[in-house]
């Protein structure tokens, strides 16, 4: 473990960690926050084995990240889970047990893995599925989840229309039996209806082009509500401006009008544009986060460059989505993987020099911008989770050098690709222990003291 001096320290940022053990990233990785900002769950590397002509074994490979310690461990075989289907979700219970959720499309069936890992024996154990049957077409390989406390929502475009998102909520603990499972697809469809009345009033025929997104995982804005972006014009288009709220235990749908920065006019642009990128999160029920991005300048050839791209990865997002309401499943996820191609293309070639971060008040609908707390960064691989404590994890690609930057392990024959960053909650107060741990970790303490510290904890 070492620290670097070079860029000074980001104020906002608890803890920033450079992985650079040797172990290459992992594939079409997933991370999940686990405890109060100390553990770290990787999962990807999805590997598929035929057993029979109906039967087939799923298993991963899963990085377990302890902060504190500054250890990875790799576990290279997780799950042996039969008939997995397409993976829509991935939490963490505590600091040793994590939960995967698929939706198997042969069998109509929603599924809830129960895993827990031991990092000392180096071993990992699937002990519990719990299936929901579920009589649905949807698009469940760009589903989204997302979970509170007690509850779990899993979000998926239809089939039939993406003016019709299907969306359920269920227990966030697999053995939890007293939670109901609830069908809010309904409630979607009358919010979706009520935007563009709403809009159409004041907008005129434009109006039609506003919509509840689901293509964004919902936020959770207290134990029983839930909150969903709008998308406008542009099909995968986050606007941060509109903010519907649904009431699960009462059935209640309001639709609420967010309020700008008034320093900054985050999350728009100093001109009013809206952002280019937007990654949302739940920050804890009484706030929302946001990390937001802005194009190039208008007279750059990126933007004329970029722009064709997203033409012709809008075009073939359109030709998807009409394959896939006709049940052209295989063709529709080829057209769905050149679209997203040139999506990221799109990122690449119009990708600003830096992000922004921002946290949204859900009593007084206010978004205040963390100012500086966001680095240059790979957008399209960054990945986002929150702790328990309100802490937000950003799992990214390596960027600039900073005072204070840790190193899990020292490989001088590979660059180290993998970066975490841990964000300070403003709203949230951190207990004690949270704190005295976030201090020992920027401290250049040696491996044997640290594992005495974490012992004694």
């Amino acid at each position: 473990m070492g620290l670097f001096a070079c860029k000074p320290e980001n104020p906002h940022v608890r803890d920033r960690v450079r992985l650079c053990d040797g172990l290459k990233p992992l594939f079409g990785s997933t991370v999940a926050a686990g405890g109060n900002g100390r553990f770290v769950f990787i999962l990807g590397e999805k590997r598929v084995r035929s057993l029979s002509h109906h039967n087939e074994l799923t298993t991963f490979k899963m990085d377990y990240i302890d902060l504190l310690r500054s250890t990875r461990t790799r576990f290279e075989c997780v799950g042996g889970f039969c008939n997995f289907g397409i993976l829509v979700g991935f939490y963490a219970l505590d600091e040793r047990t994590a939960v995967l959720v698929d939706f198997n499309e042969a069998e109509h069936t929603m599924r809830q893995r129960l895993i827990t890992i031991d990092p000392e024996t180096g071993r990992t154990y699937a002990w519990l599925d719990r299936g929901y049957r579920l009589n649905v077409q949807a698009l469940f390989f760009i589903g989204r989840t997302a979970v509170s406390e007690d509850l779990a929502v899993t979000i998926a475009p239809s089939i039939s229309g993406r003016l019709s998102p299907f969306a359920m909520v269920y227990p966030k603990h697999p053995l939890d039996t007293t939670t109901p499972l609830i069908n809010i697809s309904h409630m979607l469809v009358e919010a979706s209806a009520r935007i563009r009345a709403a809009d159409r009033e004041a907008a005129g025929a434009i109006a039609d082009r506003v919509n509840l997104s689901a293509w964004d995982a919902p936020l959770f804005l207290s134990p029983t509500k839930l909150g969903f972006f709008t998308d406008r014009s542009g099909m995968l288009t986050v606007d941060p401006s509109l903010i519907v709220s649904c009431d699960i235990q009462t059935g209640g749908i309001s639709i609420d009008r967010c309020k700008a920065d008034g320093r900054t006019n985050f999350p728009y642009a100093a001109d009013g544009t809206h952002p280019y990128d937007c990654r949302s999160y739940t920050a804890s029920h009484s706030q929302l986060g946001l990390i937001v991005s802005h194009r190039c300048a208008a007279k750059s050839w990126r933007r004329v460059v970029g722009g064709l791209t997203e033409k012709l990865s809008s075009w073939t997002f359109y030709v998807f989505l009409v394959l896939a309401e006709n049940q052209w499943t295989g063709l529709s996820q080829r057209f769905l993987g050149v679209s997203i191609f040139l999506g990221l293309l799109k990122y690449k070639i119009l990708r600003p020099p830096g992000a922004r971060i921002g946290l949204m008040d859900t009593a007084t609908m206010q978004w205040r911008e963390q100012e500086g707390a966001a680095d240059l960064s790979h957008l399209a691989t960054m990945k986002t989770s929150t702790f328990h404590d309100g802490h937000t994890l950003i799992y990214d690609r390596v960027t600039e050098k900073r005072i204070g930057t840790r190193e899990i392990g020292r490989n001088s024959e590979i660059e180290p690709m993998e970066e975490i960053r841990i964000l300070a909650n403003p709203g949230k107060v951190s207990s004690l222990q949270t704190l005295s741990e976030m201090g020992i970790r920027r401290r250049n303490l040696n491996t044997k003291a640290l594992n005495e510290i974490a012992d004694r904890i």
